[in-house]
């Protein structure tokens, strides 16, 4: 039976490091998975980096980076693993990720589940590192200062922004994704608007009323339901959703093109035949850019967390951004699998050192 281990740059055994939330992993039984894995491998003894309640993962992955290892372990929610993967983009280390989170967006964008730590390495490592795009967007604040922030799934203001902010962290961790319900109706019952600037890739749509508009790259729900139903996280864009407003009718169109669009002969149509502008109720584009002007304060959300207010947003799709190991056999909707085999790992899983700094 051939090794399916990745062998080593020259004499050089590999190194990880692991970086895990404390209040939502089980951390012996997370170092038995991992101690068994390093044995397994003949791996460097590993890494181990806690998140700290004020910084979730990305001081803890600047200093994994620091010391060169080579593979990058976040084990944890929504806010850890876009808190690590941020620090990752352009450093070709590979992040594997082992999901504990409420939700876990990122990882069920990419078809991972939440299986038992020991099982959740395996089939990884059994697979090969995939690119997969990033999202920047800066936001101008009230006071006019400027902060930039990285995600890997969606943000926007609206609906996705009123479940993330009413929705309790206690909730999240007693119910996981049934803790949004409640908040889902609450919004969906919000007929409010706010008046806003957009332009896609340049092109200025004008001044207009916008209940929400959420940019993703991705857009499944733990529930299976995608809220964009053609983004896909290596497609190299992003898919724009503008709702216009929630009044009863347009709720009720909504509700019947998002019903339309998940079944399988609406996700594969061609994107030049979907829902544009010219639909009153929404419109749903694909874009590379996208640049967001309010009349006022605006809240926003990002990857399934609250991100704060801002007066404008400048959103920017940031093309095979980081690398990210799937498993073997690993398939999105209406795409074949983007996944090699074990044996592909052997050659190309794990990069030289030279080749993987941030420049």
């Amino acid at each position: 039976m051939p090794d399916s281990r990745p062998e080593p740059t020259g004499s050089r055994r590999l190194r990880t490091a692991v970086i895990y939330n404390p209040t939502k992993v089980n951390q012996p039984r997370l170092r038995r998975a991992i101690a068994a894995v390093e044995r397994d491998r003949d791996w460097r003894p590993s890494v181990w980096l806690e998140t700290e309640r004020h910084d979730a993962g990305a001081g803890a992955a600047h200093k994994a980076l620091a010391q060169e290892v080579d593979l990058i372990i976040a084990a944890g929610g929504d806010g850890t693993v876009r808190a690590v993967a941020s620090e990752l983009v352009d450093t070709q280390v590979p992040l594997l990720i082992i999901p504990v989170g409420a939700t876990n967006l990122f990882a069920t964008n990419l078809g991972l589940r939440s299986r038992g730590y020991t099982r959740a390495l395996r089939r990884a490592l059994a697979g090969q590192p995939f690119s997969v795009g990033a999202g920047r967007i800066e936001l101008t604040r009230a006071d006019g200062g400027l902060e930039s922030l990285r995600f890997f799934v969606i943000t926007g203001f609206g609906l996705d922004e009123h479940m993330v902010r009413n929705t309790s962290a206690k909730h999240k961790n007693a119910l996981r994704w049934p803790a949004y319900i409640p908040a889902i109706i609450t919004s969906l019952r919000s007929r409010a608007s706010s008046r806003v600037r957009i332009r896609l890739d340049g092109q200025d749509q004008g001044w207009q009323q916008a209940h929400t508009v959420m940019t993703g790259s991705c857009g499944r729900l733990p529930t299976g339901i995608s809220i964009l139903p053609n983004a896909h996280p290596a497609r190299g864009s992003f898919d724009v959703l503008t709702m216009r407003s929630l009044a009863p009718l347009n709720l009720v169109r909504f509700m019947a093109w998002l019903v339309r669009k998940n079944l399988p002969a609406g996700r594969n149509q061609r994107r030049r035949q979907r829902d544009s502008s010219h639909n009153t109720t929404l419109s749903y584009r694909e874009a590379h850019s996208v640049t967001l002007d309010f009349e006022g304060p605006m809240a926003f959300q990002a990857d399934g967390e609250s991100i704060g207010e801002a007066t404008a947003a400048q959103i920017d799709h940031l093309p095979d951004a980081i690398r990210v190991m799937l498993p073997v056999g690993t398939t999105w909707p209406g795409l074949r699998s983007h996944v090699a085999r074990a044996s592909e790992l052997q050659r190309s899983c794990l990069p030289d050192t030279a080749d993987r700094r941030k420049p």
